[in-house]
């Protein structure tokens, strides 16, 4: 088979499994996983109650636990397709008055993909509770349609009504805003994720979570992380219908984690994922 034939099917196949994507999001794969890091994907897309920078691509209410400036880079790769890719790049800051932070996420290839900005704040209001709110500006391109963009937001919290339990709600879009390209009009995903957090010790816990997006079934997703030690996490869980098995691996180097994860959807095959985080002139 010569090389032209080869970028043919190459280029059917992930055009196939984008029409899966954007037709059927929440039975395939769940597309808020699209949007997690890999240290999130790793447990099950368990992150309305995970904490630290990974939080800020599922529920940035989390971030209020950072010490210092952090910087996180994410790649994931939906069935080993580039062309389904998504990337992401982080930074957060603690102030005086909350933790700011901003993301840039980009997903699909050069005949169709989705960038989003985001700004945010977030504040711890009491010991047990923070709150953040975020604007997204999400700029679509689409050959031979054009370009199109738009604004809405997006609201987060998190409650600790227990010293080992942590509550938390999230959404995305709750203004219901639509995005345009010439003639077409499409709706921004609405997503709600509802979640909550057992850790029975410093070093295990176990999460659980629903989400709804508009128009889709509800996704349920289970998983857990154990800190074996200063250096390495291990995590396990799972997530959608088909039900789609995740695991994951953090190493954790002074100021540097490394976060990879490996999701197995029954139908379609395995999506890999891998996140780099430094933490700025954090104390060791």
């Amino acid at each position: 088979m010569n090389q032209q034939n080869l970028k043919q099917r190459a280029f059917f196949k992930a055009s196939l499994l984008l029409i899966v994507f954007l037709t059927n999001p929440i039975q395939t794969i769940a597309q808020p996983g699209f949007q997690s890091s890999p240290s999130i994907l790793g447990q099950g897309d368990t992150g309305s109650t995970t904490s630290g920078i990974s939080s800020i691509l599922s529920n940035p209410a989390g971030i209020h636990t950072i010490k210092s400036t952090s910087v996180s880079a994410n790649y994931y790769a939906p069935y080993m397709i580039s062309e389904l890719s998504t990337q992401s790049l982080s930074v957060a800051a603690p102030l005086s008055f909350g933790t700011t932070y901003g993301s840039i996420k980009r997903f699909g290839f050069d005949k169709y993909n989705e960038t989003t900005f985001a700004v945010g704040l977030t504040r711890q209001i009491a010991p047990t509770l923070s709150m953040n709110f975020q604007l997204n500006l999400q700029h679509n391109q689409i050959v031979e349609s054009g370009n199109s963009t738009q604004v809405f937001s997006s609201f987060g919290v998190q409650f600790a009504p227990h010293q080992q339990v942590i509550a938390a709600f999230h959404i995305t879009n709750p203004e219901k805003a639509t995005i345009k390209t010439r003639e077409e009009t499409e709706t921004i995903p609405s997503i709600y994720t509802l979640g909550i957090r057992w850790q029975s010790n410093p070093r295990f816990s176990v999460a659980y979570e629903i989400i709804k997006q508009t128009n889709y079934k509800t996704t349920n997703c289970f998983g857990c992380e154990y800190h074996t030690n200063n250096f390495l996490i291990a995590r396990i869980g799972a997530f959608g219908k088909p039900m789609n098995y995740t695991l994951g691996v953090g190493f954790i180097l002074n100021n540097i984690t490394i976060d990879a994860c490996a999701v197995n959807h029954q139908t379609l095959g395995i999506s890999s994922g891998l996140g780099l985080t430094y933490n700025f002139n954090q104390k060791q």
